[in-house]
Parts: structure tokens; C-alpha cells; sequence
């Protein structure tokens, strides 16, 4: 599923088939219950937007010599656009 929460950031860098678009999972992130949904393209890597609740992450590309790296988002950041209830991160890959 590409998730990785370190102490300070989030990393999501998945990579799936096509086949996968739309995939839901349910996951705890950072003590909290959320949602994820994949938008697979083609490609099946390089999120090029992650949302929260419908609002737009601010995030840093992850260097990777062999295809477009996942994206790294302050957990900060994260944590700020978390509702309590309900919480979905929707991840639109390449």
C-alpha cells in the first residue's frame, strides 16, 4: 500500500497495477482511523495528489533513480487535517 509514518513525515509511495483503481483500505495513521483511497493511473506510481478531506496536501518528492518517487508530507500537516470522524486520504497516482 506504499505507507510508511516515520516521526515527523508521512511517506506514500505505492505501487499497483491499474487493476487496483479505486481501492479502499482502512488503515490507523498516527493513533487515528482513516480511509485511503487509490486513483490508479497507467502507471501505477508517483502520487501527483494526496488529499485529505478534500484538501490538498503539501508535499516533497521522494527521489527515485528508477521511476517517480512517492511524495513525503509533514506529519504536522497531516494530523492539522484530520476531522475525527470519518477521515479519507484520497491518493491520485500517475
Amino acid at each position: 500500500l506504499g505507507v510508511t509514518i516515520g516521526t515527523s513525515y508521512l511517506v506514500i509511495d505505492p505501487v499497483m497495477p491499474p487493476e487496483l483503481d479505486g481501492l479502499d483500505v482502512d488503515l490507523v495513521l498516527a493513533g487515528h482511523a482513516i480511509k485511503i483511497r487509490y486513483h490508479v493511473s497507467k502507471n501505477g506510481c508517483g502520487p501527483q495528489l494526496v488529499e485529505l478531506n478534500g484538501t490538498a496536501l503539501g508535499f516533497q518528492r521522494e527521489a527515485n533513480p528508477y521511476r517517480c518517487g512517492g511524495v513525503r508530507i509533514s506529519l504536522e500537516q497531516f494530523k492539522a487535517g484530520l476531522g475525527g470522524v470519518d477521515d479519507r486520504l484520497t491518493v491520485w497516482l500517475d
